[in-house]
């Protein structure tokens, strides 16, 4: 198999998963918080305090993704000018607090409490691990104070979005039908075409 059809598999494999996530039924439990949540606001007349989180299917896990991946093409392009232009370049600055602002999004919007709390326990696990990485590659972000460790945290930001997107990957693969497994086939195979044609 060519690199390039591998590269449309996994595309059109993760915009697939990504529609599925998105069009799926919630398959949560109602807590007990939210229970009492509905029950208040059907005396107060107020919405539930997580009737969002449990109207929105959530997918999260390839937003996060996308945030690391744009992290991913800033902080090497950072490089390159602190290489030419020194450390305190505003390209390298820019580029750095660009990516702060992508790992904070992450985190405080597509991460936060009320848009996972329907998730399966493996893509919390996921979602932990990115929360985890992400936190970590900020602080590095605010201290870094040379190119060796502007490198390092380009490196290491590299590494976790591959991590992370090979795991939720895999695992959705793992957990789809041979049915929903064959469309995406035919789906990537025409898109091939398409693309030759």
């Amino acid at each position: 198999m060519n690199i390039q059809m591998v590269a449309v598999l996994i595309q059109e494999g993760s915009r697939l998963v990504s529609e599925w996530l998105k069009f799926r039924p919630n398959k949560a439990t109602a807590s007990p918080l939210i229970a009492i949540s509905q029950e208040t606001s059907k005396t107060t007349n107020t919405q539930p305090v997580v009737s969002k989180a449990t109207a929105i299917t959530t997918g999260c896990i390839p937003c996060a993704l996308g945030h690391f991946s744009t992290c991913s093409g800033l902080l090497p392009e950072a490089m390159r000018f602190a290489r030419s232009d020194g450390i305190q370049s505003d390209e390298v600055i820019n580029r750095a607090n660009r990516c702060l602002e992508e790992l904070n999004a992450m985190e405080r919007e597509d991460l936060r409490p009320e848009m996972i709390i329907g998730l399966s326990d493996w893509e919390k696990e996921i979602v932990n691990q990115a929360l985890t990485e992400s936190r970590k590659i900020r602080h590095d972000l605010e201290s870094f104070s040379n190119i060796a460790q502007l490198e390092l945290v380009a490196a290491h930001t590299q590494t976790v979005r591959q991590d992370i997107g090979r795991a939720w990957f895999k695992a959705k693969l793992e957990r789809m039908s041979p049915a929903e497994k064959e469309e995406t086939v035919k789906k990537v195979m025409a898109k091939l075409e398409e693309n030759n044609a």
